[in-house]
């Protein structure tokens, strides 16, 4: 019996699909985690557990992440004074050439690659505050440095006392707001959306 469609198979329903679909979907993202797990710096240490995730869904969508905290109020020392909340850099890969800033056409592919990046990470935050109201400060922006930028909370910069309860609850806002936006990315990914 032919039913015209090459596709067409009588014992898989859309929802047994879907749940095909979906099912794999979570095995790339556990595939993922464990990829971001073994990753560390050149003093050995690992991506921080509380920013793994949010590695994840940036790099899972394509968009490859150099640099990340998951934000700390209890680590700050006089000679150490890392970031209260999280933040996550993306930055395009190097030319290997040393030098290669001065280098025109290098230069120019680094920079389409970052502009690249930019527009889907602006594309994504767009769409996670479409329809929403959240405090100008809280909201997650985007930051720009040399050749990349940085997502944080707009507010971020201002946090400087890990010992005021007020900049400690902020901190914890500006955290549960990059938490909800590594959410939203996941279950773009795991429904499909690319």
């Amino acid at each position: 019996m032919s039913t015209g469609n090459p596709q067409f198979h009588p014992n898989l329903s859309s929802s047994n699909v879907n749940e095909s679909f979906k099912s794999a979907q979570k095995i790339k993202w556990a595939q993922k985690l464990k990829e971001i797990e073994k990753i560390t710096d050149g003093l050995g240490k690992g991506i921080e557990e509380g920013i793994e995730e949010t590695v994840v869904a940036f790099n899972i969508h394509g968009i490859p992440t150099s640099q990340s905290c998951e934000g700390h109020v209890d680590l700050h020392t006089e000679d150490y004074q890392p970031a209260m909340a999280p933040w996550v850099e993306i930055y395009p890969e190097e030319p290997e050439q040393e030098g290669w800033q001065h280098n025109d056409q290098l230069r120019e592919k680094v920079e389409i690659e970052s502009d690249r990046y930019l527009a889907k990470v602006t594309n994504f935050l767009r769409e996670f505050y479409a329809n929403q109201q959240v405090p100008a400060d809280v909201k997650l922006v985007i930051d720009p440095i040399a050749y990349g930028f940085r997502v944080q909370s707009k507010g971020l910069e201002d946090l400087k006392d890990p010992n005021d309860k007020d900049q400690q609850e902020k901190a914890k806002k500006y955290k549960e707001e990059m938490e909800r936006f590594t959410s939203f990315l996941k279950e773009k990914f795991l429904g499909g959306e690319l």
